[in-house]
């Protein structure tokens, strides 16, 4: 047994990823609340159909997927094709991982694709 999966956490998290670059596509966008009391905040969880846990969304995500779709509303999101990437971040003083969104390029669906979401899917489109 992997204890990593035992304490996973009900979020999506680095250690989730399959690879360096790992391309999803957007399920869900839901508001959920965080914190107690004066430190309780409202942020936005993505859902993607290839993972059980959704990512909470930072700042900068929700920018990068507002860029991407052209849209503020989250529901026009869905089916959105991205790349989760695994990158570090400089948090209080020392280099965290964490999960960035970025836009597929290359991974982006052919339209000659027999099977277009499965190859991007497991990222054989090139």
């Amino acid at each position: 047994m992997n204890a990593r999966t035992v304490y996973s956490g009900r979020f999506l998290r680095v250690t989730d990823l399959r690879a360096k670059r790992t391309p999803a596509r957007i399920q869900a966008v839901e508001e959920q609340e965080f914190g107690e009391g004066r430190d309780r905040e409202k942020k936005l969880t993505v859902t993607f159909r290839e993972f059980e846990k959704p990512l909470v969304l930072n700042r900068t995500n929700c920018d990068v997927l507002i860029d991407l779709t052209g849209s503020a509303e989250t529901d026009d999101w869905i089916d959105k094709r991205v790349v989760l990437l695994q990158a570090k971040v400089n948090f209080q003083g020392k280099n965290t991982p964490c999960i960035r969104i970025e836009e597929p390029g290359e991974l982006e669906v052919r339209p000659d694709e027999e099977d277009a979401d499965t190859a991007f899917l497991d990222g054989e489109l090139s």
